[in-house]
């Protein structure tokens, strides 16, 4: 079988000019476009999913400090994709990339520090200094109190 260079047409991928004022939509717009594309509600993904509508909402919204966090996240994220018909891997990568994107977009004002908690609280004195046996400031004032046997 012979090559015809003369039937071969070359193919050239243009990509669309992104105009100024058009902005790639987010990981939650992206969710929310698809979802109203197939004309689904919220609540029909959570009857079926059991996520409550209020953490769908907040998948949407890309709050993702009102989710419970860690591996629930990423299953949250994984079963609206799975009822949307959206790819899962690649919904949870974009989720994966947004958080990461919503953590290093807080202020460093707004982190408070937290304290170490091997060091010593300065609100309790040190326990021997009190006559205490141990270190808890409550324990030794809710001992039980003694019972006296019944009389017969």
């Amino acid at each position: 079988m012979a090559y015809d260079q003369g039937a071969v047409q070359s193919v050239e991928f243009r990509r669309r000019p992104i105009l100024t004022g058009e902005t790639l939509p987010s990981f939650g717009q992206k969710l929310k476009l698809e979802r109203e594309k197939r004309a689904i509600t919220l609540d029909q993904i959570s009857s079926s999913t059991k996520i409550g509508t209020r953490m769908l909402q907040a998948l949407e919204e890309e709050n993702f400090d009102h989710l419970p966090g860690g591996i629930f996240n990423k299953g949250f994220v994984r079963a609206y994709a799975r009822f949307v018909g959206l790819d899962e891997e690649q919904t949870v990568s974009d989720y994966l990339e947004a958080s990461e994107q919503n953590v290093a977009s807080v202020p460093e004002s707004a982190v408070e520090p937290v304290a170490d908690p091997r060091e010593a609280s300065s609100d309790f004195p040190p326990s021997h200094s009190l006559g205490r046996t141990s270190r808890h400031p409550i324990s030794d004032r809710c001992r039980p109190l003694p019972v006296e046997p019944l009389a017969s």
